[in-house]
């Protein structure tokens, strides 16, 4: 079976589709990802082939702000995923598939070219959800702007997203943690690795663990924002372990004894802490609910504010809005998460655990080729 994966450049949304394709390579497929140039390197270190496609213009970006200039990021989210980058990886894409005829084509859930070149090749389309479903929030959003998109390309105008909602759905976060509950079609929820068992505080040292992801911590914002946190660490009388990818290290000071890495293994860093800081991007916070570790969210955009919301609702954290006074805001809410016991992380570290492994997903995109 030939398998085509496709994504957006960023790491957010690529990352988590490389077990989905890893997988399908271990069974004996072939596969391919389709993203664009500057993500070469992470495709060839999982082992897998790249299919090169472009990315939208700087000039295609400024024409957009200049036609929202006061657009929420939401709305300016939308344009960027649901018009320029469909209309830019669009035409490698369909090149790839006239000449290689995929059986299936597996997209990442905020990447719509490849669900577009399915549709009208008539190809079996699955979508893999980086985070949490949220109601079809995201394609609802992105409705309207699709189907400018798709009329480019001959097809009819979808205003209900059917074509993305009926469409097979993977997703690595439980219905748990989910406040709605999306049934038609089922979402197949399974997991991409073994989780290990959750620790107790008396066994997770005096560390705090900090990231604010990929994006974030390349804006301007972020060395005010890593200081809040670490200071806020500090106070609480932990230690803060922060991570701070591609920042500028030079813009960093003030931050006393914390220890700051580039890149760290989350995986193996979080059942170790006593607690987590961040900004709710999905593959911190699945890490997080998955090892049971009590979590303070600073969302800012995208998924983040509606994961925030569930962080708190589900009891297995807190929440606390960016923006001024943060530094103050957020020990208080350390001290809060610290102090007081967090009633749903057992439970939902449970629920991530018994998801059905990995091979289940397999087994979903075979059914769809024949295979």
């Amino acid at each position: 079976m030939r398998v085509l994966l496709t994504s957006t450049a960023g790491l957010g949304h690529l990352l988590p589709l490389i077990p989905f394709a890893r997988a399908l390579l271990a069974a004996g497929h072939n596969v391919e990802v389709a993203c664009p140039a500057e993500r070469a390197e992470h495709v060839a270190q999982a082992g897998l082939r790249h299919v090169v496609v472009d990315s939208p213009t700087e000039a295609d970006r400024a024409a957009v702000r200049r036609h929202l200039p006061n657009a929420d990021p939401a709305a300016m989210a939308a344009e960027t995923f649901a018009r320029l980058n469909p209309q830019a990886a669009i035409p490698k894409i369909d090149a790839r598939v006239a000449e290689w005829r995929p059986d299936v084509i597996v997209s990442e859930a905020a990447e719509f070219a490849g669900g577009i070149v399915a549709e009208r090749c008539n190809i079996p389309l699955v979508r893999v959800h980086p985070g949490a479903v949220h109601g079809w929030h995201w394609e609802r959003l992105s409705s309207s702007i699709l189907d400018g998109v798709r009329a480019q390309v001959g097809l009819p105008a979808d205003k209900e997203a059917r074509w993305l909602t009926t469409a097979r759905q993977l997703c690595t976060f439980p219905a748990e943690f989910e406040a709605f509950k999306t049934s038609t079609p089922p979402v197949h929820r399974v997991r991409t690795r073994i989780w290990p068992e959750v620790s107790g505080a008396n066994e997770r040292g005096d560390t705090v663990y900090i990231t604010f992801g990929t994006e974030i911590s390349g804006m301007p914002i972020f060395p005010e924002l890593a200081r809040s946190a670490v200071h806020a660490v500090q106070r609480a009388g932990l230690h803060p372990l922060i991570s701070v990818h591609n920042a500028d290290l030079a813009q960093l000071s003030g931050l006393g004894d914390a220890t700051v890495a580039s890149w760290m293994d989350q995986y193996e860093v979080l059942p170790q802490v006593r607690a987590a800081i961040c900004h709710g991007g999905s593959g911190t916070l699945l890490g997080a609910l998955a090892t049971g570790t009590p979590t303070v969210v600073i969302p800012f955009f995208a998924d983040q504010p509606f994961n925030a919301e569930r962080v708190v609702a589900t009891k297995v954290g807190l929440s606390v809005a960016p923006g001024p006074g943060l530094d103050a805001r957020l020990s208080h809410t350390l001290e809060q998460l610290l102090n007081e016991p967090r009633p749903g992380s057992s439970s939902m570290a449970a629920a991530i655990r018994n998801l059905p492994g990995i091979e289940a997903a397999v087994a979903v995109i075979n059914s769809l080729a024949g295979k």
